[in-house]
């Protein structure tokens, strides 16, 4: 997209350049391609996401063996923003999801999937409740335990993570993510629902030294113990994500020591 839905991403250039150097650097196998989430507006048509896609495929589909595709998903908590999208650039958004929309649907899923097979990659969907099996594209998780075990060969228990979406298909996890951090802003983002003075201000003190992206209060740190500490097994208490450790200042220097 352009600045419109992403403000403040760095260039396609740069990210497909980026892209192909992971994969040179761990292998295809173990890169993603990620096209999503799709938003069909009057500024991104269906057209103009079969063109964007086959540009990016031509230029990255050999360096990975799958791609995941999902449709833009309309948070109530961001109704405001798509509001003064609507009201100050006049943008025009249709969820292409609707039952009224299915056949648009199905011709431009099947034009995503040629394309897909041209390059030679396998594609899915992500958390979607639309089901587009009949065209060969089947739903698939960004937590794969089945691809995780065959790649690193291990024998985890495929669980589905209950912590998730109901039609997330994603394996048990722990999330290291924080909201309420991401600088680039985009507008169909979940994970920032502050204002941007906020987010800003969280990404500031980022420290890549610490278990956790910024530091919390102890009150938000006990809250997100009761939702997630309770249901999984962890190795260190909450209280200890905070103690200094002299690993993960190792860990940091090897990171801004390492190939960008």
């Amino acid at each position: 997209y352009d600045k419109t839905f992403e403000p403040n991403l760095p260039s396609l250039e740069k990210r497909m350049d980026t892209f192909i150097k992971l994969s040179e650097k761990v292998g295809k196998d173990k890169v993603i391609w990620r096209y999503d989430p799709m938003i069909i507006s009057n500024i991104s048509s269906i057209e103009y996401h079969l063109e964007s896609f086959h540009h990016i495929a031509s230029h990255i589909g050999k360096y990975t063996n799958r791609v995941v595709i999902s449709f833009v998903d309309f948070y109530n908590k961001h109704q405001p923003r798509w509001q003064a999208l609507q009201e100050q650039k006049g943008i025009q958004i249709a969820d292409i999801t609707e039952e009224v929309y299915r056949a648009y649907l199905l011709d431009f899923a099947k034009d995503l999937k040629k394309i897909a097979d041209k390059f030679c990659l396998t594609i899915q969907t992500c958390a979607e409740p639309v089901d587009l099996s009949e065209i060969g594209i089947l739903q698939g998780a960004c937590v794969d335990t089945l691809l995780i075990n065959q790649i690193f060969n291990l024998n985890l228990a495929n669980v589905k993570d209950k912590n998730q979406r109901e039609h997330c298909l994603c394996g048990e996890s722990s999330d290291m993510g924080m909201y309420n951090c991401c600088p680039h802003l985009c507008t169909y983002c979940y994970a920032n629902a502050a204002d941007e003075q906020k987010i800003m201000k969280n990404y500031e003190q980022h420290r890549y030294d610490r278990p956790m992206l910024y530091e919390i209060s102890k009150n938000e740190l006990h809250e997100l113990q009761n939702k997630v500490y309770a249901t999984k097994e962890v190795l260190q208490s909450p209280e200890q994500a905070f103690a200094e450790t002299d690993e993960p200042q190792e860990l940091a220097m090897d990171l801004d020591n390492s190939e960008q």
